[in-house]
């Protein structure tokens, strides 16, 4: 039977090992795949004494199970032939900024086609933070309160599971795909500019999308409500109502990732604003359940009867 030295030795060095492992397959792309997410989490359990890794697996098997569902089958939503909407959110685009695209209008001011500038690797950086910062938050909230964590899992499932519905049947384009179509003229500089700070050459980062960014996967119809926009603002309202107002500024975060999916042209502004409002219903609908849920608790325990027994009466000395 190994002590208890030598199988905290063992986790560590395991933890080590898949650590090397996922910072690899970061540094080549793979970071946007949601196993390797899960993976970093399982990993950081590991490597922390005094957690069980079975409550983990416990409490996160259903959310990741939940996410993965979601993306498979948002990616399968495009096949169920409902007719794509381009024209009309082109169109309150166009009302909401006086027939200006803010896409295009950003493209013209801040894009040089010749080369990727520090902004662009900038807000790349933002963009691809909408896989990791809602994680991280999840796993903080776990940490410190699971109850916190529910909270934060309810919102984020509720918020997915009304995001499936519309991605199935209101299947939505994005400023590229409408661009592709004539509508107007702009570049989708997602990919160059992740490229630019990502150490990987053409053929690796063709390759991580054909395996994970694949036709069978993607949804390139999916751009209303943006999830890129709700899950990170969801994540940020969590973190400020739960950890006080010091941490105001992670809604800096959020807000790098509207800018930078308008800027690449992978959504709209109304896109982000849909996002938006879906991440703060969520959060908001969670929080009432909970206020009620404490109302409850708390009637209850007012109307509890605490018996009461008359004192014993006093023996007398004859």
């Amino acid at each position: 039977m190994p002590s208890n030295s030598l199988v905290f030795l063992l986790r560590k060095s395991i933890a080590l090992a898949l650590s090397l492992s996922v910072l690899y397959l970061s540094f080549i792309g793979i970071l946007f795949d949601f196993s390797i997410l899960i993976l970093i989490a399982t990993i950081i359990v590991v490597i922390i004494p005094g957690k069980n890794p079975r409550l983990f697996l416990a409490d996160w098997s259903l959310f990741g199970l939940g996410i993965f569902f979601h993306t498979l089958v948002r990616g399968f939503a495009d096949d169920m032939k409902f007719p794509i909407i381009v024209e009309p959110l082109l169109n309150i685009e166009r009302w909401l900024f006086f027939s200006s695209i803010p896409t295009v209008w950003l493209q013209d001011i801040w894009h040089n086609s010749v080369t990727v500038h520090w902004h662009e690797s900038v807000l790349a950086l933002f963009y691809v933070s909408f896989f990791i910062f809602p994680f991280i938050v999840a796993y903080v909230l776990w940490l410190k309160s699971r109850r916190q964590y529910y909270q934060f899992a309810l919102a984020f499932t509720l918020l997915n599971v009304v995001s499936l519905f519309i991605f199935v049947f209101l299947p939505t384009a994005p400023p590229w795909y409408a661009a592709e179509q004539g509508f107007f003229e702009l570049q989708r500089l997602t990919a160059d500019a992740i490229k630019s700070f990502y150490y990987v050459d053409q053929h690796n980062f063709l390759l991580i999308n054909r395996i994970f960014l694949t036709p069978e996967i993607a949804n390139h119809v999916a751009a209303f409500p943006s999830l890129h926009s709700a899950w990170a603002f969801l994540a940020s309202l969590f973190s400020v109502h739960f950890f006080g107002k010091k941490f105001m500024f992670l809604h800096i975060i959020p807000i790098g990732i509207w800018l930078s999916v308008v800027y690449f042209g992978e959504h709209y502004v109304v896109d982000v604003l849909a996002g938006i409002g879906l991440a703060w219903g969520a959060y908001k609908f969670v929080l009432h359940l909970e206020k009620r849920r404490e109302i409850k608790l708390s009637t209850a325990r007012q109307t509890w009867v605490i018996p009461t027994f008359p004192p014993s009466a006093k023996k007398v000395k004859l």
